[in-house]
């Protein structure tokens, strides 16, 4: 049987959670497709495509069937069989101290990226559950080698694109910022749209996600809205005012919400969203934006970002 009958994914990476705790871009330690560093993937790996979805439902009386209440994503599982190794007892004792040590979920999770043969790339991050406390039955150890039947426990159950896509609002769309601005939201097309008026933003993935927002000054103050397709409007505002060399950012996602000031000292501006926000998602497919601006004048611009989440690897 062909190797990529196997596993047809070109690469399966692990970034460990300690490395992802200390910020910035971190990059995958191992490679489990690959085999590099001593530790190879083998067949049997499950857990890659649907989360466990839980229905809740009531039972009539006297009808048949079931009235639906709700349906949400469980946490996933996902099981990684691994063959550790080394040229001698020596080496492959390194390896596998350092791979354990890269486990530690006190640290938090750590990240499975999956990329495959046309060069796509999405990933998961989960902790490290069970399945390495070692066992020196012959069948799966060795002088220079063992197995372990890793588990993992991803909290958030989708995986995220490796690109992030980013969305420009402007007065003018001739108006134009440095691409290169900071924080940097990633190397992509950046679509332009104009302020103060309805937009319709195509969201790619499977599932709703929640987006980013960076505001540049002169602005006296936002009203963020989205209308889904039966005609309801979420909406949030950021009473602030910014003159023309601050700028401000919104982070909407679970978890990470903050309001801050982008000067350097991070000002706190969660105050500014006024009580019981509402951070909106966007969803996949068509969504009916507007960003209404007050204030606005030459270098006004909110720089929309969000990654696409999807059911399966």
């Amino acid at each position: 049987m062909a190797d990529n009958q196997l596993w047809p994914k070109t690469a399966v990476e692990w970034t460990p959670p300690r490395d992802l705790a200390q910020g910035g871009t971190a990059l995958p330690k191992y490679n489990f497709r690959s085999g590099a560093g001593g530790i190879l993937l083998m067949p049997g790996a499950r857990g890659f495509d649907a989360p466990p979805f839980m229905l809740s439902y009531d039972e009539m009386p006297g009808i048949d069937g079931a009235i639906p209440r709700n349906v949400r994503a469980g946490s996933r599982e996902l099981f990684l069989p691994l063959y550790l190794y080394g040229a001698d007892r020596p080496s492959m004792l390194a390896v596998k101290r350092e791979f354990l040590a890269s486990l530690n979920p006190a640290f938090g999770p750590g990240r499975l990226t999956v990329t495959e043969g046309d060069g796509s790339s999405r990933w998961i991050e989960a902790h490290y559950a069970y399945g390495a406390e070692g066992d020196e039955e012959t069948e799966v150890s060795g002088f220079t080698w063992c197995k372990y039947g890793l588990v993992l426990r991803a909290m958030d159950p989708y995986w995220y694109s490796s690109e992030t896509v980013e969305r420009t609002f402007r007065d003018s769309v001739g108006d134009l910022k440095p691409f290169f601005s900071d924080p940097f939201f990633g190397l992509n097309i950046n679509r332009t749209y104009t302020l103060n008026q309805s937009v319709t933003l195509e969201v790619s993935g499977d599932v709703e996600t929640w987006p980013e927002w960076r505001i540049n000054g002169p602005v006296s103050g936002v009203t963020f809205s989205r209308q889904d397709a039966g005609g309801a409007v979420e909406s949030f505002t950021m009473d602030l005012s910014l003159s023309p060399t601050q700028a401000a950012y919104i982070d909407t996602r679970p978890g990470r919400k903050q309001a801050i000031l982008l000067d350097g000292s991070e000002t706190n501006l969660w105050e500014k969203l006024g009580p019981n926000p509402n951070l909106w998602a966007i969803k996949p497919g068509s969504n009916t934006v507007t960003l209404a601006v007050q204030g606005t004048g030459v270098g006004t611009s909110i720089n929309l970002s969000y990654r696409p989440r999807f059911i399966s690897a």
